[in-house]
């Protein structure tokens, strides 16, 4: 194959200018080209890379308590983010600090009762695009990662785009197309974008291949498909294998021999998934166990055509946090850039002059390839439907994150208009015939888009629900407009030049640079890095008081999922839950779960479920406010007013004595900022017992706003002084000359409110242990009798089984010790006067294997979705560890095919050497 390899062409006919020679004029071009990329990706992730924010959205966290009243008062920028911030951040950043500990941490038992972390592609843990967060402070790691991305995927794209014969500037232009395409822009931080920045490779290993028939071209994409899969999101690896495949097919044919290059791409993928082996089949073990609900997908699910309004004016429809179109711009977003919209007309409409200098077959399968895409994703209908009766791919994933394969065939098709812009036939440009024809029609036909999408987009913006200004609309896509026309412009001043007008050329990667910036500074994060999961006085009280049991946090009482780098055990948080284990949590009262989401509503019911006894939540934490559990008083006052000054004490006398829970106030003024208010609990000596303090942003209508008090160990019959000092003027309910101050004294609940703080940490006295003996064994063949038997008042030595056991316990007590309780294993030393069972409240059926005293045991579901083994009476180890799926084939297979690859990449390198010799 002929290969352009020089600059871009500057001349291809006519006079030169008396100045700079036409390589020169060409070669600084091809820096302005670069040094947008260059521009996009320093400035476009800006001050995180210098570490003086971090770029990350964890400004989200102050959306919740105990964030939000411990100090933290940011702006929140991007509302969107909640899987990054509750689930990869964090699982990564656990899974670094294991391995700078020595360890590789396969599960994280932090989360959702258990769940697998670098055993599973899920966090991209292997991908190569993170390995930043294994040598850089967590809270810089984010921006390296998002700049590698960048060097990865605009470099691929360049070696792509050069393999088809474009020059430097174009190639470098299309780079930057792709980085700053929808895709890569807004679902940065999660693990998809380290999928995508693979495309590129894929292809030009793909183009390689198909041209050259080598084994290292091979080697190649098997290596860049490998780097896909360990990035987490399987998805996007299978769109990029159906039309790189399909690419690869072409490209093979039109050189005449295929079989060598088709029997090359299936070694190739099957190399991918040999060498990723070692997290493929654990990622299948554990989606046979896992929860997979409201997946499904429909013919009806694609994307609202008027997001393509987006594609040249991103932000018309809404900023990020008020983004008008359903689902929310990180699956809707489809931006390409205005300028980059004129560059892709210019290719689809000049396929004679494209394919003057494109391989054969490449111009007409871009153009197809990308058509196909356009309709499934924004039309959907019977082709969707079709395809999606395929696993993975399009069943169970909504079809517009097919926006990162689209993405760089529209980025290719962008270079490939620069570079028709950029080469001058000899003599006139002329266009004639049919060609003219086609010509015309596809700029009719981009205008017709502009108008279209203009108009759906205004209809979206109009409609009476949309909370978007007209003003707002017409500006942001004025600005498109403008980009639209001024690129056009340029177009044209360097198709009619007879040589390189290098003020023309520059403009049009300057202006894509900058709409790009625009683009992604309204979304990109660039947060104080104070945000960077801070440990709370709630944090504190659980890190010192949670030992080996798990907490469950109510909606806004902690972050659900964030504190896995902080290794506290908790029930709620984001990740693919056990089947079993879900569906004994889903015996608590009402529907907690989202697809992969568990929150649990701040209610009395909730925190005394019998269910929580089982799954062994030993604390149960919700926000200040939430409603205090207990007795209530209320103390409506005498119709009077009080108020209450900033920083000047009030006691009140209680009409209840101790113990207490809460004290509260009727507010007779709405609150204009938040208010903090402190009380202390006195004696009748002046003695303080306990105090509390609370930050109230709102007000409740007519009923009292309380202050959780840690009171329950104030003796009963204590007579109460309530002292209150507030931090800014206020006016309450007044009984007399004082405040009429309701109060909640506890109920016989189980709980004991333990902490008081910015959260409100109830121990629940009921709760079982994590780690526990079961002397006694109840049967339940179904699950609907084991959850009405879990739902109800089991003894706590008693544990539900699915069958009846060989031999029945003897009902004797045993004393448990747990020895070791990390992220891989779990050891307990258990000292029993009769057989019984070791029961452990984790999800760990089907991934974990058990052993009692070193001799292989079988661990059997208990209370449904927990585990237990059989222990004999006396003193023995019991050992549980996760178990790599068939015995670490995964990793003998990865192994193995790691070797074959680095024997071929040897063997490239001994010939070299032998021929340079």
């Amino acid at each position: 194959m002929v290969e352009q390899t020089g600059t871009l062409t500057a001349v291809e006919n006519g006079s030169e200018s008396p100045g700079a020679s036409p390589r020169t004029r060409a070669l600084l071009v091809d820096r302005v080209a670069l040094l947008a990329v260059v521009l996009f990706a320093l400035v476009g992730i800006g001050t995180p890379l210098l570490g003086l924010t971090t770029f990350a959205n964890t400004d989200l966290l102050v959306s919740h308590s105990p964030y939000a009243g411990a100090g933290l008062s940011v702006p929140v920028t991007n509302e969107i983010a909640n899987d990054v911030v509750a689930s990869v951040l964090p699982s990564t950043s656990l899974f670094a600090a294991e391995l700078r500990d020595g360890r590789l941490a396969a599960w994280n038992p932090y989360v959702a009762g258990g769940s697998t972390l670098g055993a599973v592609p899920n966090f991209a843990v292997l991908s190569p695009l993170t390995l930043p967060y294994y040598v850089l402070p967590a809270p810089l790691a984010p921006a390296f990662v998002k700049l590698l991305e960048i060097l990865v995927a605009a470099g691929g794209t360049y070696l792509f785009l050069r393999r088809l014969r474009l020059g430097r500037a174009a190639a470098w232009l299309g780079g930057l197309a792709f980085t700053s395409s929808a895709f890569m822009v807004v679902w940065t931080n999660w693990p998809q974008t380290r999928v995508a920045a693979f495309i590129p490779a894929v292809f030009w290993a793909a183009e390689r291949l198909a041209t050259e028939r080598r084994v290292r071209d091979g080697a190649l994409l098997a290596t860049a498909l490998a780097c896909m899969l360990f990035g987490g999101f399987p998805a996007v690896t299978g769109y990029t294998v159906l039309t790189a495949g399909g690419y690869l097919l072409v490209r093979a044919f039109a050189q005449g021999r295929p079989l060598g290059p088709v029997l090359g791409a299936a070694g190739a993928l099957a190399g991918a998934v040999t060498i990723t082996a070692i997290q493929l089949l654990p990622f299948a073990a554990a989606m046979r166990h896992a929860k997979l609900s409201g997946r499904g997908q429909t013919g009806a699910d694609h994307l609202d055509p008027a997001a393509l309004l987006t594609s040249w004016a991103p932000w018309s429809l809404g900023r990020v946090n008020d983004f008008a179109l359903r689902p929310n711009a990180v699956e809707a977003l489809s931006y390409v850039g205005a300028a980059g919209l004129v560059l892709f007309l210019v290719a689809v409409a000049l396929p004679a002059r494209a394919r003057s200098f494109l391989p054969r077959g490449v111009w007409a399968y871009l153009v197809g390839a990308t058509a196909t895409w356009l309709v499934l994703i924004y039309a959907g209908g019977l082709p969707l439907e079709l395809l999606q009766k395929l696993p993975l791919l399009f069943a169970d994933n909504f079809v517009g994150r097919a926006r990162s394969v689209l993405g760089f065939l529209v980025a290719v098709l962008v270079a490939v208009g620069f570079e028709l812009a950029l080469r001058r036939a000899k003599g006139p440009v002329a266009v004639a015939g049919r060609q003219r024809s086609w010509a015309l029609g596809v700029g009719a036909a981009g205008l017709v888009f502009v108008a279209a999408t203009l108009f759906a987009g205004w209809r979206v913006v109009a409609a009476p629900d949309s909370g978007l200004g007209m003003r707002g609309f017409a500006l942001r896509t004025a600005g498109g407009l403008a980009i639209i026309a001024v690129t056009a412009l340029a177009v044209r001043v360097l198709w009619r030049a007879d040589r390189l007008t290098v003020a023309a050329a520059a403009l049009v990667p300057l202006l894509m640079a900058g709409q790009a910036l625009a683009t992604v500074d309204a979304y990109w994060p660039r947060v104080d890095r104070g945000t960077w999961y801070p440990q709370t006085d709630v944090h504190r009280y659980l890190a010192a008081n949670l030992g080996h049991e798990r907490f469950a946090a109510a909606d806004y009482g902690m972050y659900p999922g964030a504190d896995s780098a902080a290794k506290l055990r908790s029930l709620t948080g984001e990740a693919f839950f056990d089947g079993r284990f879900a569906e004994t949590v889903q015996g608590l009262p009402g529907e907690q779960f989202g697809a992969t989401l568990l929150r649990v509503p701040a209610t009395h019911e909730m925190a005394r479920s019998p269910i929580l006894d089982r799954l062994a939540v030993r604390y149960f934490v919700t926000p200040p406010s939430a409603d205090v559990f207990g007795t209530e008083r209320v103390a409506g006052g005498d119709g009077s007013t009080v108020a209450l000054e900033p920083g000047r004490p009030v006691s009140v006398p209680l009409a209840t004595k101790g113990p207490i829970r809460g004290v509260g106030f009727i507010f007779a003024a709405a609150l204009t900022r938040p208010t903090r208010i402190e009380v202390s609990i006195r004696d009748a000596r002046g003695a303080e017992l306990t105090r509390a303090e609370r930050s109230v942003r709102w007000r409740k209508i007519g009923t009292p706003t309380y202050v959780p008090i840690a009171g329950e160990d104030i003796p009963a019959g204590t007579p109460l002084t309530a002292v209150v000092v507030v931090d800014r003027p206020v006016t309450v309910a007044g009984e007399g000359s004082r405040p009429a101050i309701s109060t909640v004294t506890p109920a016989a609940d189980g709980l004991r409110i333990a902490y008081a703080g910015n959260s409100t940490v109830w121990e629940r006295t009921t709760a079982l242990p994590r780690i526990r003996w079961a002397s006694r064994v109840q049967v339940g063949s179904d699950l609907t009798s084991r959850m009405s038997a879990l739902s109800g008042r089991l003894p706590g030595d008693q544990v539900v089984l699915d069958a009846a056991p060989p031999t029945a316990p003897e009902g004797r007590p045993a004393t448990v010790t747990v020895t070791e309780d990390g992220t891989d294993e779990i050891a307990a030393r258990v000292d029993a006067q009769g057989g019984g069972y070791l029961v452990v409240a984790d999800a760990l059926q089907g991934t974990w294997g058990v052993t009692v005293d070193g001799a292989p045991a079988t661990l059997v579901p208990a209370d449904n979705g927990l585990v237990a083994v059989a222990v004999p009476a006396g003193t023995h180890t019991v050992r549980l560890a996760y178990r790599m799926p068939l015995h670490n084939v995964g990793a003998w297979l990865s192994g193995a095919a790691l070797a074959a690859l680095l024997g071929i990449g040897a063997g490239v390198l001994i010939r070299r050497r032998r021929t340079y010799a």
